[in-house]
């Protein structure tokens, strides 16, 4: 488990039911919002593509936001609003900002994109792409396969 990981089930604990455990987790953003940061056009365009996928997450019933955590659980996926230092570490969790059913999730896919990774999500007829670690995209991806199998 990466250090993420293991930061993010420690502080996802208090909003879970009992006996509920983290099987996955990133810190993610919605695609898009890296390319926002840049500026100019370019800033212009990733603003656009953010705007587009924390839409699409919302309406999957996920709210999805800069910096935001992904967990996955046996029965559900989990978004966190994470309390993040100045350095990257996570030092927790504030709450818990929305949760999905995994029965109502289609697939998850992760892939590497240049540096990063992309998460995408298809859940009640709607997909999304949220951008993460490259590792942190394929690890998730696998995890819900493994859970909804």
């Amino acid at each position: 488990m990466s250090t993420h990981t293991e930061a993010i089930s420690e502080g996802a604990a208090p909003f879970l039911a009992s006996g509920e455990r983290v099987l996955a987790a990133a810190v993610v953003s919605p695609r898009g919002s890296s390319t926002a940061m840049a500026g100019g056009g370019a800033g212009m365009i990733g603003g656009q593509w953010s705007g587009r996928n924390a839409r699409g997450a919302e309406a999957a019933g996920l709210v999805v936001k800069r910096s935001c955590g992904l967990a996955l659980t046996p029965t559900r996926i989990v978004t966190l609003d994470l309390n993040i230092s100045l350095m990257g570490a996570i030092k927790g969790a504030n709450e818990m900002l929305s949760s999905v059913p995994l029965d109502e999730i289609e697939w998850v896919e992760g892939k590497r994109f240049g540096a990063g990774g992309v998460i995408t999500i298809n859940a009640n007829a709607g997909t999304f792409k949220l951008e993460c670690k490259a590792g942190a995209a394929k690890d998730f991806a696998e995890a819900f396969s493994a859970a909804k199998a």
